[in-house]
């Protein structure tokens, strides 16, 4: 299956966007790459490394809520969402990551789930859908109304439903 081209930040139309400083625009990648805000906030403002940690938070939080952010935020996302397709191969792999993850972690459960979808991604199990043949009970139904019906439908169907006199009910003999 081909694959559009991943979404580079770079190629998107900075004409409509607010200016961004520096580290804001490092933050905003930091985001895109996965990092949480603080990790972010972090890593794109060096000094802050010294702070306390709810100094780091809140600073962070403000900087990923600011207009400016949210705004190169949102237009990345939206390319990457026309732009983005995933393969099968892309996705395995993914799973594959997840699984050793999980499997390095001791979260055996998580890891067998990883393998269990690879599985299903690649159509190595099929899921089945027990149905109850009801045809038996239809033509049983059918016939306790109207015996000639069960002598026609019991052959045709290959049903063997005895005596046609078996499953009606005797009628009662009036005296006159």
């Amino acid at each position: 299956m081909a694959r559009d081209k991943a979404a580079d930040p770079t190629e998107i139309d900075t004409s409509k966007l607010p200016n961004l400083t520096e580290q804001q625009m490092a933050f905003a990648l930091q985001i895109l790459d996965g990092k949480t805000a603080t990790e972010a906030y972090l890593l794109a403002y060096p000094t802050s490394q010294t702070w306390p940690r709810a100094s780091v938070w809140a600073h962070a939080s403000r900087t990923l809520n600011h207009d400016k952010v949210l705004a190169w935020l949102s237009a990345w996302r939206a390319q990457a969402m026309v732009s983005g397709v995933t393969t099968i191969e892309e996705h395995t792999a993914q799973l594959m990551r997840i699984r050793e993850l999980a499997l390095a972690s001791g979260n055996y459960g998580a890891a067998a789930k990883c393998e269990e979808s690879r599985g299903r991604a690649n159509g190595l199990y099929v899921d089945r859908i027990e149905t109850k043949d009801t045809t038996r009970q239809a033509v049983d139904i059918l016939a306790r109304l109207d015996p000639a019906l069960r002598a026609l439908l019991g052959p045709q169907l290959g049903l063997d439903l005895g005596n046609s006199d078996a499953n009606t009910s005797p009628e009662k003999e009036t005296k006159h």
